[in-house]
Formats: C-alpha cells, structure tokens, sequence
C-alpha cells in the first residue's frame, strides 16, 4: 500500500522494496513544511528524522493504522527515513499492539526507547537502498514481531489478491466463521474492520492503475475495480485523498 500524496508535498520522495519486500518498505523525503499529509491505510509506519548536526534532533514517529486521512508533524529541511510495514505485520520493542495504535501519531522522543541503532547509525549512510539494508539487517532483529493470527493472514492475503473487491461473506463461507467474528479478529489485529480494509486497498488498486497509465479514461478503471459509478468513485477519492481524480492526475503529469 502507498502514501500517494508524500511526493506532492515533499522534495525528493524515493521508496525502495528492499531486502524484504513482504515485510516493509522503505522510503526518504525532504520535508518542505511543518507537517506531511498521509491517507488512510492498514499499515503501520515509523518515520525517522536524520537531521543534520547543527539542528535539534526531532523525535522519531509511529503512526498507527487509520481511518482517515491525518498529518504528521515535521521540520521543514529535515530528511527523513520511512518505514511502511505490509498490513498486519508490525515490529516493536514495545508493549504497543497494533489496536492500540489505530488512528495514533506517536512521538518517541528519546530514540533509545525505540531501538539505540536508530537515527545516527542511518543518517551516516549515503543512500535510500543502503540505509534500507542497514535497517533489515541490523536493526530489524531487534525488534519483536507482534504475532498476527494465521486466520487474520489468510484474510489479508486473500483481500489483497481480489484488490479489495472481495465480500466479508466470501471470506466468512470460506473459513466457516460468521461474519462477525470474522471483524472481531480483524480488529482486534488492525484496529479496523475488514470492510473499511476492502475499501482501502481497492481504492489503492485503482490509484495504482491510474498512476501507472494516467492517460487512460478514469470511467475504465472505475468499472473493472466494482465501484457502482464515477460519482461513487469521486466521493471516495476526495474522502481520501482531500483533491478529485482529475487534480491528481494533473499534478502526475506535472
């Protein structure tokens, strides 16, 4: 899953898959104001500071699943070193469950509660992709990771493959659960519900085709992802994203 508007409010804004792409990506940027606009998403996301010398060091954030779409308090010239675990994965070194997080910003002011190898160690790597394999290699292993139910990460997989499309009672038929049990356990794993997961990564996988091809018609990519017609689709994308397809799709072509 992206954050699709860091590039417009950032400079700079890299990502790379790394050493481990089924577990987390990686990501840079430069801030260029007070705070960075992030949508809402399954995943949990740690975004460290690497600060020059001559600035105070910010504190490193966890920002938790959510609901809707927030911003994250920044400092201006400051670059930055993101982690965006896939959905239903987290490491931590905390007693903080991923619940727990849901729809929080987290300021770890002293970066030793978090893990001592963090911010110094990375800031002295030169690029995205070395800093990226520091981190797998080094850093990573520290950490503990929280323990998702086997049936939570087969749901996960499955809406993922179907790009959202696929109904809480398709998935309840498949696993003999009840529906309601079947959001029990996803909340009590990501802090949202299935269906808000659903919605979530379809409209991801509709942004991904426009981005991919944005001089295809909007009406085609609506129509193959479910959505019931283009008004549907516009109310979604300005919920999530705060501007219409048509903005976004300038702002891709420059």
């Amino acid at each position: 899953m992206q954050q699709p508007l860091l590039p417009f409010h950032t400079d700079g804004y890299r990502e790379c898959s790394g050493t481990a792409p089924a577990v987390f990506t990686s990501y840079e940027f430069i801030a260029t104001d007070i705070c960075v606009p992030f949508i809402c998403g399954a995943c949990i996301e740690l975004l460290i500071p690497l600060a020059p010398s001559a600035m105070p060091s910010p504190p490193l954030l966890l920002l938790g699943a959510a609901k809707e779409r927030r911003e994250a308090a920044v400092v201006p010239g400051c670059r930055y070193f993101g982690i965006r675990f896939a959905p239903g994965i987290f490491y931590r070194n905390n007693s903080i469950s991923p619940r727990q997080l849901c729809g929080r910003i987290l300021p770890l002011e002293n970066p030793e509660d978090y893990s001592p190898l963090l911010p110094a160690n990375l800031a002295r790597f030169e690029s995205l992709e070395k800093r990226t394999s520091y981190f797998s290699e080094n850093v990573l292993p520290c950490f503990k990771k929280y323990p998702t139910p086997p049936a939570v990460t087969h749901i996960l997989h499955r809406i993922l493959l179907e790009e959202g499309t696929l109904h809480v009672t398709e998935l309840a038929r498949e696993l003999s659960y009840s529906e309601r049990h079947i959001n029990r356990l996803f909340l009590s794993s990501l802090g949202l519900g299935p269906k808000l997961f659903c919605k979530q990564v379809r409209f991801q996988s509709t942004l991904a085709k426009l981005k991919k091809t944005p001089d295809r018609k909007i009406a085609s990519a609506i129509l193959q992802a479910g959505y019931s017609d283009q008004a549907h689709f516009q109310r979604e994308f300005k919920e999530f994203m705060g501007i219409t397809p048509k903005q976004y799709l300038k702002r891709l072509k420059g």
